[in-house]
C-alpha cells in the first residue's frame, strides 16, 4: 500500500473514530479520559473540567472535603481561541471545558514531579506535593506543539511523548528543555513505549518506528498495512499493538520481523496487557482475548456487554477489564470465566488503574471510582464539588 493511501485511509479512520468512539470530541461538551498514576499514597488523575487532581485515598475514603491532607488541585487554563489537536472536526480548545483544558493524557509521577500532556499541546511540570508550576513547555503562551492525546513516558532524565503534529519530543525532565524531536508523515494519537535505551512509537503513517533514546536518530521503521491505533505494550523481545485493520500485531524487537497477527472483530483501540506468556488484549468488538504472545493463538476469549476502550489490569490471578458502558468485569485469567460483574453506572472511556486490590475507574459522569475487586463493593466516589466532598 502506498503511503499517500495509508495517510487517506487514516484520515477517514480519524474521522469514524472521532464520530464513533470519541463521542464527545466535538463542540463545547469536549471530555477527556485521564487515567491515573501514584506516588506516595496519593492519586493523580486529570479531570474531564481540564483539572490535574491530586486525590489522598485514604481522605476520599473518610469523606473528608477536600482538598485535605495532602490533595491540591491544578487549573490549565484554556486560550481565548485557536485549534490545537491537528484535526478538523476536534473543537476549538478555547471552549474545550468550562474550567481549563480536556485532559486525553494520563500524568505521570517521577521523583518530586508530576508530568502532565495536555489537548491544547502543552506539557506541564507541577510539583507533586504542592501542585506548585515548575515549568511548561512550549515556553510561550501562545505556542504548542498539537494536541497530546497519548501518554508521556519517562526515564531518569528525559520525557517523551507523541503529537497530533506528527511529531516526537524529548524533553529533560528538570527543565523542560527540548533535546530533541522526531518527525513522522501522520499525525500521533497513541503511547509511545521505551525498552533498553529505545523508544517505539506507532503514528498514522502506518508506520512503527524504532528510535535512539539518546538523539532521536531512527534504528528502524516497520511499514504496516494500516495505522496504530492503539498504545504500544513491550516485553523483553516484542512489542505488541493494534492497528485498524482489526489485528493484534506482535514485532520482535531485535529485527523488526512481524512474529505474528491475530485477528479481532473489530480494531484494538486499548492498549494490551502482557502477563506471563499471556496478551490481553480487549477490543471493540466488545470481546476480551487472551493470546499465547509466542504462538499468537487465541487463549481464550470473553465477550462483555459494549466494546472495550480501556485499559484493563491484572489482580493476582484474575483479569479486570471496564466495557464503555462501564460494567466491570473480573475474569479468571486461566479461562476468561467470569467470577464478578460490577457497574459504576456511567461510560468509562478512561484506562484501569490498580493498587494493590484496589481498582480506580475515572468515568465520564467525572467521578472516580474505587472498587475492592475481592467483594465488587465501591470502597468510595469522588467528584470535585459534590456532596462527597
Amino acid at each position: 500500500m502506498t503511503a499517500n493511501r495509508k495517510r487517506a485511509l487514516a484520515l477517514v479512520f480519524c474521522t469514524l473514530m472521532l464520530s464513533v468512539v470519541i463521542t464527545g470530541c466535538t463542540g463545547p461538551g469536549v471530555r477527556g479520559w485521564s487515567g491515573f498514576a501514584s506516588s506516595n499514597k496519593m492519586l493523580y488523575v486529570g479531570s474531564m473540567d481540564g483539572e490535574i487532581l491530586a486525590l489522598n485515598p485514604a481522605a476520599r475514603r473518610s469523606g473528608a472535603v477536600f482538598p485535605s491532607q495532602g490533595e491540591w488541585e491544578y487549573v490549565i487554563k484554556a486560550p481565548a481561541s485557536g485549534s490545537s489537536c491537528g484535526f478538523p472536526s476536534c473543537a476549538p480548545t478555547g471552549t474545550s471545558a468550562p474550567a481549563g483544558i480536556v485532559i486525553y493524557s494520563t500524568p505521570v509521577v517521577s521523583r518530586d514531579l508530576l508530568y502532565a500532556g495536555t489537548y491544547n499541546g502543552r506539557v506541564y511540570a507541577l510539583n507533586s506535593s504542592t501542585g506548585a508550576l515548575r515549568w511548561v513547555y512550549p515556553r510561550e503562551s501562545n505556542e504548542t506543539v498539537g494536541a497530546i492525546i497519548g501518554n508521556l513516558i519517562l526515564d531518569d532524565t528525559t520525557i517523551y511523548f507523541g503529537s497530533s503534529n506528527g511529531r516526537v519530543y524529548a524533553l529533560d525532565v528538570a527543565t523542560g528543555d527540548r533535546k530533541w524531536e522526531f518527525a513522522t508523515h501522520e499525525r500521533i494519537w497513541t503511547s509511545p513505549a521505551i525498552s533498553e535505551g529505545i523508544i517505539y512509537i506507532g503514528s498514522y503513517d502506518g508506520n512503527l518506528y524504532a528510535l535512539s533514546s539518546q538523539d532521536g536518530s531512527k534504528l528502524w521503521q516497520l511499514d504496516l498495512p494500516s495505522a496504530i491505533c492503539s498504545p504500544l505494550a513491550v516485553s523483553p523481545d516484542s512489542i505488541y499493538f493494534g492497528t485498524f485493520d482489526r489485528n493484534l500485531y506482535a514485532v520482535n524487537k531485535a529485527d523488526a520481523k512481524i512474529k505474528w497477527k491475530f485477528e479481532g472483530g473489530n480494531w484494538f483501540w486499548a492498549e494490551p496487557v502482557i502477563k506471563g506468556n499471556i496478551i490481553y488484549a480487549g477490543c471493540l468488538d466488545s470481546k476480551m482475548y487472551a493470546v499465547d504472545s509466542v504462538t499468537g493463538a487465541q487463549v481464550w476469549q470473553f465477550a462483555a456487554d459494549k466494546p472495550i476502550v480501556s485499559r484493563s489490569v491484572t489482580v493476582g490471578d484474575a483479569v479486570v477489564l471496564v466495557s464503555e458502558a462501564g460494567t466491570l468485569y473480573s475474569l479468571d485469567a486461566s479461562n476468561g470465566s467470569a467470577r464478578k460483574t460490577m457497574s459504576v453506572g456511567n461510560s468509562v472511556m478512561a484506562p484501569l488503574y490498580v493498587v494493590e486490590n484496589v481498582v480506580y475507574v475515572h468515568s465520564r459522569d467525572k467521578y472516580v471510582y474505587a472498587i475492592d475487586t475481592q467483594s465488587g463493593e465501591t470502597i468510595w466516589k469522588f467528584k470535585k464539588g459534590s456532596k462527597q466532598d
